[in-house]
């Protein structure tokens, strides 16, 4: 069993969900376009409805790959120490930064690189092994993130 003073490596798998929450908040947006009435011409008005769905699914879409599926995700597979240093699979270094977010069911893992780029990483509960999300959940409440 990992300790809180064991670097941790996050391998999260896919998360149910995350998917429920993504289905459920882009299907809504979906539904509440096409319930709105746009002052415009019915042509007009069904472009501009059908531009701004095809918006949605390409955010859809970007969003699962990335976040969900973590297709070229820089924190996938990353290792984070108790000093709240990351390390990415690119092999560039990093920090938590001071924005990071712990809940019981969900963090939101955001980690500063060099070029002082951040990184999101999004993980519920059933992403990562039960202790390895309680310890970082922990280690989130008590670690010294970036102070600058």
């Amino acid at each position: 069993m990992p300790s809180f003073h064991e670097p941790l490596r996050l391998k999260p798998k896919f998360s149910y969900h995350f998917l429920a929450v993504l289905m459920t908040l882009y299907m809504s947006s979906g539904l509440i376009l096409f319930s709105v009435s746009f002052p415009l011409p019915t042509w007009s008005a069904a472009l501009l409805k059908l531009s701004l769905l095809f918006i949605i699914i390409v955010t859809a879409f970007h969003t699962m790959r990335y976040h969900l599926l973590l297709i070229n995700h820089p924190l996938d597979n990353c290792v984070v120490t108790h000093q709240a240093r990351v390390t990415l699979t690119t092999t560039q270094k990093g920090q938590l930064d001071k924005s990071c977010f712990s809940h019981p069911l969900l963090i939101i893992l955001r980690v500063r690189v060099e070029n002082n780029k951040i990184y999101t990483l999004i993980l519920f509960a059933d992403a990562l092994e039960s202790d390895i999300f309680r310890i970082l959940s922990t280690h989130l409440h008590h670690a010294e993130c970036d102070t600058d």
